[in-house]
């Protein structure tokens, strides 16, 4: 076994290969087949919030609010599964954003991987379910209109209709 600083330099040396992988198994599974997806995030701690000090990843963490940590500092995780468990694309991002802007980035590098970064995952071809963490008209019609990402949320609170009518024909169809 190698000591773990080994092992941090033998995966930034093979992530490219290590991502290829992943991307291959998730298409051996048939994964892309399915009929939705379901996209939520974590808060992923990495030190105490209350420490003073910069930390070991002071470029990538900052301090966010998780209903399940309450303050914390880390990264926050993305992830879409489909209904059989796998995972589909996975994102990281600071702690500090809300969920809308670690989606944003996650819709775009699927729908227009960049040469430089590893890829996320592929596009769901069929629409993403949320949870109200992901909510906004804004947000879901740029999605759609940007990269392709069909985004199912409950509806706001204030929301007159229980149910948007896109959701009502979705379900519909499923029956």
């Amino acid at each position: 076994m190698p000591t773990r600083e080994q092992f941090h330099r033998y995966l930034r040396h093979h992530q490219v290969a290590l991502g290829a992988c992943v991307l291959h198994v998730v298409q051996l599974l048939a994964a892309p087949q399915c009929l939705y997806e379901a996209l939520d995030s974590s808060g992923i701690p990495t030190r105490d919030a209350k420490r003073r000090g910069a930390g070991w990843l002071p470029d990538l963490t900052d301090m966010g609010w998780s209903n399940r940590l309450g303050w914390y500092e880390g990264v926050h995780l993305l992830l879409a599964v489909n209904p059989i468990g796998v995972i589909t694309s996975v994102s990281f991002s600071p702690a500090s954003p809300n969920n809308q802007s670690p989606a944003e980035t996650c819709f775009a590098l699927c729908r227009h991987p960049h040469p430089g970064l590893a890829r996320v995952g592929a596009p769901a071809r069929g629409p993403y379910v949320v949870d109200k963490g992901f909510e906004g008209q804004v947000h879901q019609g740029t999605w759609g209109r940007v990269y392709g990402a069909q985004v199912l949320c409950p509806p706001q609170r204030q929301s007159r209709s229980p149910w948007p009518k896109r959701l009502q024909r979705w379900v519909a169809g499923v029956r």
